[in-house]
């Protein structure tokens, strides 16, 4: 496991004191890796997470620093595109369910299927966090932000939402 943290803060450019923790499952606690020991006799297998985290990072009740960070309280509308309030609406409803941001922030990496011919490879859920993303960052600021990507990719799956006609949030 000290290999493969070595390599990590290579392959991140990181030199600040760091520490690796691991889990089996997104539902198992992240244990404070063994740097001795092997990834067999951790008992590796696909699926097999790493956490790499810098010392003093503060943890959060979820995990180790994982949690979407919290701002001050603005609140943050999203832009209408052309009709696109429905689907405006139905994300805010995503964004505001419980746990979902925090998974977003880090979590979802790991469960990406860019393989195969079904479904849409990782694209919505990385248009997802990176609306995330420029949430947090609208609450510093203007406090607008416009789905672009997210209809694009919506749109790029699904012609019949790659225009500007009205659809309803459910479809």
């Amino acid at each position: 496991l000290g290999d493969v943290k070595k390599a990590a803060c290579a392959l991140h450019s990181i030199t600040e004191p760091s520490e690796i923790y691991h889990r089996s499952t997104p539902n198992t606690d992240w244990e404070l890796g063994d740097e001795e020991a092997t990834l067999h006799a951790l008992g590796f297998i696909d699926g097999h997470r790493i956490l790499l985290q810098l010392q003093g990072t503060p943890q959060t009740p979820q995990g180790i620093g994982l949690a979407f960070p919290k701002t001050k309280n603005t609140v943050v509308g999203l832009q209408n595109l052309g009709n696109t309030c429905y689907m405006n609406a139905a994300l805010q409803c995503l964004i505001h369910t419980p746990l979902l941001p925090d998974y977003f922030n880090v979590e979802y990496r790991f469960d990406i299927s860019t393989e195969g011919t079904w479904g849409m490879g990782g694209k919505l859920a990385v248009a997802f966090a990176e609306l995330l993303v420029d949430i947090r960052n609208a609450r510093k600021g203007s406090g607008i932000v416009a789905p672009r990507a997210i209809k694009r990719v919506v749109g790029d799956f699904e012609p019949q939402f790659a225009g500007w006609k009205q659809q309803d949030a459910q479809e």
